[in-house]
C-alpha cells in the first residue's frame, strides 16, 4: 500500500466582491486564517534588556485568530478600539497594528490611543489609502473613558462626561461611551446618566462577559447603537472584537454617519479568566508606577 504524506500546501483564500471606498479598491476575503508573514517580532520582558524574545509564530497566531469575531454576512467589519505606542500601557507601532488589521480581513481600524492622536497619522500612512484609518482617541473623565471618533485635535483629559461629550460634539466627532460597565475606566450608571450617546461599546476584548453584557442590555433598553472594539494593546489581541456596519462604498463620513445613527452592532469575545488575572497583575504594577494615578 502506497505511504500517504502530508500536504504542506495552503488552499488560497476564497474571495468575495470587491467594494470601494474613497476611490480606492478594498479586497475582502473569507477568513482563512491570518498571513503572519513579515510580522515584527513580539517586545520580551523588560528585564531580557527589551530586545525580542520570540517571533509571532503561526501558532500563537492561529490561536488567536480563532478567537477572533465571525467574519461572516455582508458587514464590513472596524476594530474601533486600538492602542499604540502613543499609549503608556502599550509598545505597539501604528503601522504594524495597520498590518495586522489588514491581514485579519478587517476594511479599517480605529486609532484610540489615550489622550493622545499621536499615533493616527502613522497608522494612515502606512494603510496609503487602501484601508480606512479613523482619527479617534480614548479620553479620561472624572467618571471614566469616552471615546471620540472622527476628530483632528485631542480632546482634553479630566472634564466631567458632559463637557467631554459636547467637545468632541462640537469637533464634529462621534462620541461614545468605552466599556461602560469596567472596574475601574468605565463610566458605570451615574456617568451614563450624565448626557446621551449616540453608541455604547458593547463588546470590548478586554472586558468580562458580564461587563459587556450589562453594556448590551443598557444600549439596548436605551435604544442607542453597539459597537465593539478589541481594545488592543498588543497585535495578537487585534480583531478580537469588532464593529459590524452593512457593505457598501463606506468613506470616512460614511462610517462616522453610521456611528452617530447608531446604525452598528457588535460581534467578538470577551476577556478570560486567566487573562484577567494578567491584567489585574499589570493594572495594579503600572498605577502604582504612575504614583497611583489613572492613565
Amino acid at each position: 500500500m502506497r505511504e500517504l504524506t502530508p500536504s504542506t500546501t495552503t488552499r488560497p483564500a476564497r474571495t468575495i466582491p470587491r467594494l470601494t471606498m474613497t476611490g480606492m479598491t478594498i479586497p475582502r476575503r473569507r477568513a482563512q486564517g491570518p498571513d503572519v508573514r513579515g510580522l515584527p517580532r513580539r517586545p520580551a520582558q523588560e528585564k531580557n534588556g527589551g530586545g525580542f524574545d520570540k517571533p509571532f509564530a503561526s501558532a500563537t497566531i492561529w490561536k488567536a485568530f480563532k478567537r477572533r469575531a465571525p467574519f461572516r454576512g455582508s458587514s464590513m467589519f472596524f476594530d474601533l478600539h486600538n492602542h499604540t505606542r502613543h499609549s503608556p500601557d502599550s509598545r505597539v507601532a501604528p503601522a504594524d497594528l495597520v498590518m495586522m488589521a489588514q491581514r485579519a480581513g478587517l476594511a479599517g481600524v480605529a486609532i484610540t490611543d489615550h489622550n493622545s492622536m499621536g499615533g493616527v497619522r502613522d497608522a494612515q500612512e502606512a494603510a496609503r489609502g487602501s484601508f480606512l484609518v479613523i482619527p479617534a482617541i480614548e479620553v479620561s473623565t472624572r467618571s471614566g473613558h469616552v471615546l471620540g471618533y472622527g476628530l483632528r485635535d485631542v480632546v482634553p483629559r479630566g472634564l466631567s462626561v458632559r463637557e467631554t461629550v459636547e467637545r468632541i460634539v462640537a469637533a464634529g466627532g462621534v462620541p461614545v461611551a468605552a466599556h461602560p460597565y469596567r472596574f475601574w475606566s468605565g463610566l458605570g450608571d451615574e456617568g451614563l446618566a450624565e448626557t446621551s450617546f449616540p453608541a455604547h461599546e458593547t463588546r470590548n476584548g478586554r472586558t468580562l462577559r458580564r461587563g459587556n453584557e450589562r453594556a448590551r442590555e443598557r444600549a439596548r433598553a436605551l435604544r442607542v447603537g453597539e459597537t465593539g472594539g478589541s481594545d488592543s494593546h498588543f497585535l495578537d489581541e487585534v480583531a478580537k472584537a469588532v464593529t459590524a456596519i452593512d457593505a457598501g462604498d463606506l468613506p470616512l463620513d460614511d462610517v462616522l454617519q453610521q456611528l452617530g445613527q447608531g446604525k452598528t452592532t457588535a460581534e467578538g469575545t470577551d476577556r478570560g479568566a486567566g487573562a484577567t488575572a494578567r491584567y489585574v497583575t499589570k493594572a495594579v504594577s503600572e498605577w502604582i508606577g504612575r504614583g497611583m494615578r489613572r492613565i
